[in-house]
């Protein structure tokens, strides 16, 4: 937390040497999460949900690295990632993620290219269970635990004032304010980094759905987890002295600071 007092917001700092070593698109020819998905569909032991209909998914175990809670709902035939230029079926897509974080206590995250994706030309969404890093930090942290307010003029659309960086947060459900906030992003400003597209992260608190536009310059050093308060560091000394400056300084590689991307222009 912060030390000032300036801040509620907290971060959990979480060491973990080996996502370090997950795969990236041009590691080689083979596509992991088609390796996963074609697992899960021939060994039933690695599907999680083999009784249940996910569409176009399958819900395997998360490989890189695999930790407890973490998995991954992979589209059985590779196809790319959504992003604001191209939504395809991100509607359905999130509808289907939703209800079943629902029924199994996962929690969602995806992040786009430009915003951490390691392997965008094969569609796929994180599925988390917070808890057991909130039981080893004594406490919920971060998303989860900030102090929301609605932003002014705004109906059902919050932030949260103690996070300096620019986001928005809607309802788990609240699909076309959704939609529409991604489709205002690439209409007025689709270059947010250069591209014909702009970079983001979603991720699912309780209740909620944060939003988070990237600059799209951090690589793969950034992701959905990292915008949540979850900072994972891969170095043990970045881990010894990573205190919430360091956590800011972190995050700033890639956000926009409130003041300089005003979300209100996007709503």
């Amino acid at each position: 937390g912060d030390e000032t007092g300036k801040s509620d917001y907290t971060f959990g700092v979480i060491y973990s040497p080996y996502r370090k070593k997950r795969p990236s698109q041009s590691d080689s020819d083979e596509c992991p999460m088609c390796r996963m998905a074609n697992d899960a569909q021939i060994d039933s032991r690695k599907n999680l949900f083999p009784e249940r209909d996910l569409g176009d998914f399958v819900v395997a175990p998360n490989d890189y690295p695999s930790t407890y809670g973490a998995s991954l709902a992979i589209t059985k035939e590779e196809r790319p990632m959504y992003n604001t230029s191209n939504m395809g079926t991100l509607r359905k897509d999130l509808k289907t993620m939703i209800a079943l974080c629902k029924d199994t206590g996962y929690f969602l995250m995806h992040q786009t290219e430009g915003a951490g994706a390691t392997i965008p030309r094969h569609e796929h969404w994180q599925l988390m269970n917070w808890g057991d890093m909130y039981n080893r930090a004594g406490g919920i942290y971060g998303f989860d635990a900030a102090e929301m307010e609605n932003f002014a003029g705004v109906q059902d659309v919050r932030f949260m004032p103690d996070f300096p960086f620019a986001h928005s947060i809607f309802g788990s459900n609240d699909f076309d304010r959704i939609e529409f906030f991604l489709k205002s992003l690439q209409r007025k400003n689709p270059s947010l980094n250069g591209s014909d597209f702009a970079p983001h992260t979603l991720i699912q608190g309780d209740g909620n759905v944060l939003i988070v536009p990237f600059k799209g310059i951090a690589g793969r050093k950034l992701g959905a987890g990292h915008t949540g308060g979850h900072l994972y560091v891969h170095e043990e000394e970045q881990f010894e002295v990573a205190d919430y400056n360091f956590c800011l300084e972190f995050l700033r590689q890639g956000l926009f600071l409130k003041e300089e991307l005003n979300i209100k222009d996007y709503l």
